[in-house]
C-alpha cells in the first residue's frame, strides 16, 4: 500500500473514543482487458484492463514479467515502438513507458487515439478526435529534466473523423491516416504538411499498413475484436469462425510475424495458430467488484470475494495472494456474511436443480470441507441471482442464522423443502429481526418520476404490518434494540423506523451504502467518502476514516476488530482500536 493510500485511510478518533487503523490493500482479479499488443520480437505481450493496470506477460508462458502502476481511467490503445524498448498507452492521456523494467519514460497531458510509431522509434503520432488534427511528437526533456513528448508538428484532418487507423511509411516521411464511414485514407507529409487523398475506396477501416516505400495496402496488423468473429486473417477471409460465444470475446492481437494471434475470452488470454489454441493463461487484470466480500476462518484471516466474472476467489489476509482453496467451491455460487462466526456460508445456484444452501468449514491453513448442505427446493431463482453487477438479487442471513433472504423471497433454513414466503415483486432484499417477528422488505426506488422509495413491514408469517415511503434510496438496513428500532441506510441519510407505528426520522446526515450493527449496539456504516463509527444513543460519530476509493459493502470479524471494507476495484483491510 502506497503511503497516500494510507494516509487516506487513517482515521480521526472523536473524542479519543475509537480509531480505525489500515492494514492492508487486497486486489482481486478477474478485470476486463481493454487493450493487447504483441511486442515487435512477438516474446511478451501487454495487456491492458478497465481499471487502468497494464501487464507485461511471457507470450510463451504466461508469466507476468511486469505490471504497470494502477490508473484512474481504462487503457483503452497500447502500442509497442518498433524496436521494443518502449510502450506507449493511451488512457485520458499519453504514458510511455519501458516494458524492460516497468519505468516511465515519457508523459503527455493529452487524449490522442490511433497511435503510431515512426521507424527508428524517435517520434509517435496520435489523432485528437476533439480537436479534429494528427500531431506528431518527439521526446525532449522539460524545464526539470524529467522526458516529456514535445509535439514537432500538427495537421489538421477534420474529414477524415472519425479516425481508425495511422501507420508511418518505412521511411518515416509519410503517414497514412484511415478512417471515415466511408473507409478513404490520407496521405500526410509532416515535414510539409502536404496531404495526398486516396480516392480508390477499400475496406481501410480495419487497418492500414506499408508493403513497401511507397506502397500502401488495406490491412489489419492490429486485429480488431471482429477479425476472429468472422474470418481468422486478411490473407484467410474464408476461414471458419471459431468456437465460443462472441459477445465474451474481448481485445485480439497478430503477431508481428503474422503465424500466430492472441486474443483475451473472459479472463484467459489464448494464444492460436489458425483455429488451433497454442496456450492459454489466465490473465490477472484487477477487477471491479459488484458483491461485497466476507472475512472468513477461525482467526478472520481469509477473504471471501466474487469476482467481476463471477468466479469465486479466496484470498490471504496476511499476505494479500489469492490461494488455490476456492477450486473445490462451486462455481455457480455466491458468498453470505455468516452470523455463526468463523465457517463460509455461500447459496449455489445449479444450471439443473434447486438452489443448495452450504456451510464450509475453514481451516487454519485455508483448507476448505464441506459441513452442510440444504437443497432450497421452493425456491425459484431470479435472473439476478448470479447476476455480476449491481442488479444481482441480495442474500441476508438473520443474526440467529435460521431465515435465509433470496431477493424477494424468505426460506426458513430449519424446514429447507418448505415452499418460501414471498414479499412482493421487486423486493430488493430482506432484513429479520432478532426474534424473527418482524420482517422489513426493500425495495429501492421503483421509478425515476416516483420520488418515494417504499419499505415494507410485515409480520413472522409474511402479513403486511405497514408501509413506510422513504424519500431516498434505500441501500442497507439493521434492526437495533430486538425489533424495537430499524435503522435504514440511504443515499442521502441515515433514517430511524419505528416498526410498530410506521414513524421515521433523521439520525444522520450522511449517505451510507452499508452498515453493522456490533454487539454493543454502536453501528459502523461506510459510504462512498467515509467509514465511520457511529453511537444511536448519544447520536455522536465515535470515529470516522475516509477510504480512497467508492465503498460500498463491510465484514465484521467474530471478535468485532477486524473490518473489511468492499469497494469498487480492491478491498480494505482495517482495525477497529476502542
Amino acid at each position: 500500500m502506497t503511503a497516500a493510500s494510507l494516509a487516506g485511510l487513517l482515521a480521526s478518533a472523536s473524542a479519543q473514543e475509537a480509531s480505525f487503523r489500515p492494514l492492508r490493500e487486497l486486489h482481486v482479479d478477474g478485470g476486463l482487458c481493454s487493450a493487447l499488443c504483441y511486442a515487435p520480437d512477438g516474446r511478451s505481450l501487454a495487456a491492458g484492463g478497465r481499471l487502468g493496470d497494464v501487464l507485461v506477460l511471457d507470450s510463451s508462458t504466461g508469466e507476468v514479467l511486469h505490471r504497470h502502476p494502477n490508473r484512474t481511467t481504462a487503457v483503452r490503445e497500447l502500442v509497442y515502438s518498433p524496436d521494443g524498448r518502449k510502450l506507449a498507452i493511451r488512457t485520458g492521456s499519453l504514458e510511455v513507458w519501458s516494458p524492460a523494467d516497468g519505468s516511465a519514460t515519457a508523459f503527455l497531458p493529452r487524449d490522442l487515439e490511433a497511435l503510431a510509431w515512426s521507424a527508428d522509434s524517435t517520434r509517435i503520432a496520435g489523432v485528437s478526435r476533439k480537436s479534429s488534427y494528427v500531431g506528431f511528437f518527439a521526446f525532449g526533456n522539460s524545464q526539470h529534466g524529467k522526458p516529456v513528448l514535445k509535439e514537432v508538428a500538427r495537421i489538421h484532418v477534420p474529414r477524415l473523423l472519425p479516425i481508425h487507423a495511422t501507420a508511418f511509411s518505412p521511411d518515416g516521411t509519410h503517414l497514412a491516416i484511415a478512417g471515415s464511414p466511408m473507409g478513404r485514407v490520407q496521405v500526410v507529409e509532416p515535414a510539409s504538411r502536404k496531404t495526398h487523398p486516396i480516392d480508390q475506396r477499400l475496406d481501410w477501416r480495419k487497418g492500414v499498413a506499408w508493403s513497401g516505400p511507397h506502397t500502401l495496402e488495406p490491412s489489419d496488423p492490429s486485429a480488431a475484436a471482429t477479425l476472429f468473429r468472422a474470418q481468422l486473417a486478411p490473407e484467410t477471409p474464408h476461414a471458419e469462425p471459431l468456437d465460443g460465444d462472441p459477445a465474451a470475446a474481448g481485445p485480439a492481437c497478430w503477431r508481428p510475424d503474422l503465424q500466430q494471434w492472441a486474443q483475451v475470452r473472459g479472463a484467459v488470454l489464448e494464444v492460436l495458430e489458425g483455429t488451433d489454441r497454442i496456450a492459454a493463461f489466465e490473465l490477472r487484470l484487477r477487477g471491479r467488484l459488484h458483491s461485497p466480500a466476507v472475512l472468513v476462518g477461525s482467526d478472520d484471516r481469509f477473504v471471501f470475494v466474487r469476482n467481476s466474472f463471477g468466479e469465486l476467489r479466496i484470498l490471504d489476509g496476511e499476505t494479500g495472494e489469492r490461494t488455490a482453496r476456492a477450486d473445490v467451491l462451486p462455481h455457480r455460487a455466491r458468498p453470505i456474511a455468516n452470523p455463526w462466526g468463523p465457517d463460509l456460508a455461500l447459496v449455489e445456484f445449479p444450471e439443473d436443480g434447486p438452489p443448495t444452501f452450504q456451510r464450509w468449514l475453514v481451516q487454519r491453513d485455508g483448507t476448505l470441507r464441506r459441513a452442510l448442505e440444504l437443497p432450497l427446493a421452493g425456491v425459484r431463482p431470479s435472473p439476478g441471482a448470479l447476476a455480476c453487477d449491481d442488479s444481482a438479487d441480495q442474500l441476508v442471513i438473520s443474526r440467529d442464522g435460521r431465515m435465509l433472504g433470496i431477493g424477494n423471497q424468505l426460506v426458513d433454513l430449519e424446514l429447507p423443502e418448505a415452499e418460501p414466503l414471498y414479499l412482493g415483486h421487486g423486493c430488493r432484499y430482506v432484513v429479520v429481526s432478532d426474534d424473527g417477528s418482524t420482517i422489513a422488505a426493500l425495495y429501492g426506488r421503483t421509478s425515476r418520476g416516483n420520488p418515494l422509495v417504499p419499505l415494507h413491514l410485515h409480520d413472522g408469517a409474511g402479513a403486511l404490518l405497514d408501509q413506510v415511503d422513504l424519500l431516498a434510496t434505500d441501500r442497507d438496513a439493521a434492526f437495533l434494540d430486538g425489533d424495537r428500532r430499524l435503522l435504514v441506510a440511504t443515499d442521502l441519510r441515515l433514517v430511524d423506523v419505528d416498526p410498530r407505528t410506521g414513524k421515521c426520522s433523521t439520525l444522520h446526515e450522511r449517505p451510507w451504502t452499508a452498515l453493522h450493527v456490533l454487539r454493543d449496539g454502536t453501528v459502523l456504516g461506510v459510504g462512498h467518502d467515509a467509514l465511520e463509527l457511529w453511537d444511536p444513543r448519544t447520536e455522536s460519530v465515535l470515529a470516522t476514516g475516509v477510504p480512497e476509493r467508492s465503498a460500498f459493502g463491510l465484514s465484521v470479524s467474530a471478535d468485532e476488530t477486524r473490518i473489511l471494507v468492499t469497494c469498487r476495484d480492491r478491498l480494505l483491510l482495517m482495525e477497529l482500536a476502542r
